[in-house]
């Protein structure tokens, strides 16, 4: 009886700690910080190192109620890049959406000096299929006329530019400031740069790329670039999105946002939290 009691207990524990390390890696948290740790880890082995990232308070209280909108990329000198934690108010009419957080976390990368669009390009897709095992045949791009000049870099990739990249109408995607296609830091200011979507089918089986934006809900942005050779070289890319495409799972709009409250109270300290806080109520 002692035994088979031992014997049936040892099994009960094994089940639990087996079961207990099934939900550790079933839980999107940790989907999370192992893609982070592993984009680090890449960037490092690519001679960039991490910057400390800006407080998610912002001191933009008029834009995006004061909370941290993107990453800054005035801050990244040549072969830096920074996680920036961000919440968008634009977001929480999306909140429905299988690719939506309120607090979420940008990796944002600046190549050294002399890097051109094209090898910018190169690195980040090659980072995405090559790092992280993404198909590349459910990728796509969204831009502008001017990303005509990336023909020859996309075809090295092994993209067929016609049907891989959409390209949007140019004062549309200048008047929308929604990164596919110009990105501007400060929305007070007319200084901005020629970016490129990057956008990954969340369904197996689908169509080959897109046909027009925005795009269908099975699409998500992952990444972006900066395609204009006036521009210091920069990609940026969604390190929860980038964890969704790799393992199917997402963290709950509840537990970020309680995340959220955490990180605006920390680096409130004391004072008042930003007006944009109030529309997570």
């Amino acid at each position: 009886m002692k035994t088979g009691t031992a014997l049936t207990l040892g099994s009960v524990l094994a089940k639990a700690t087996d079961a207990a390390a099934d939900s550790v890696k079933a839980d999107p948290e940790n989907d999370f910080r192992n893609v982070l740790e592993h984009l680090r880890l890449a960037l490092n082995e690519r001679g960039f190192s991490q910057i400390p990232a800006q407080p998610i308070v912002s001191e933009m209280i008029d834009y995006n109620g004061g909370l941290r909108h993107d990453s800054d990329l005035g801050q990244l000198e040549a072969a830096q890049f920074v996680v920036q934690p961000c919440a968008r108010l634009a977001d929480i009419e999306e909140r429905e959406r299988a690719d939506i957080l309120p607090l979420f976390h940008e990796c944002a990368c600046r190549h050294a000096e002399g890097v051109d669009p094209g090898a910018n390009a190169r690195m980040l897709v090659r980072l995405l299929t090559d790092e992280f095992g993404l198909d590349p045949t459910r990728l796509a791009f969204v831009s502008v006329p001017i990303a005509e000049a990336m023909r020859p870099d996309m075809a090295d990739l092994g993209f067929d530019f016609d049907e891989k990249v959409f390209i949007r109408d140019q004062d549309e995607a200048f008047a929308a400031r929604d990164s596919s296609g110009f990105f501007f830091q400060d929305p007070s200011l007319p200084d901005h740069m020629v970016t490129m979507g990057v956008y990954y089918r969340l369904s197996e089986d689908g169509a080959a790329a897109l046909t027009a934006y925005p795009p269908p809900p099975d699409w998500s942005e992952i990444a972006e670039i900066v395609i204009d050779g006036a521009s210091p070289q920069v990609f940026a890319i969604g390190v929860e999105r980038l964890a969704l495409v790799t393992s199917g799972r997402f963290p709950s709009w509840q537990h970020r946002l309680a995340r959220l409250r955490d990180a605006v109270a920390n680096d409130s300290s004391g004072r008042e939290p930003p007006p944009g806080m109030s529309r997570y109520e």
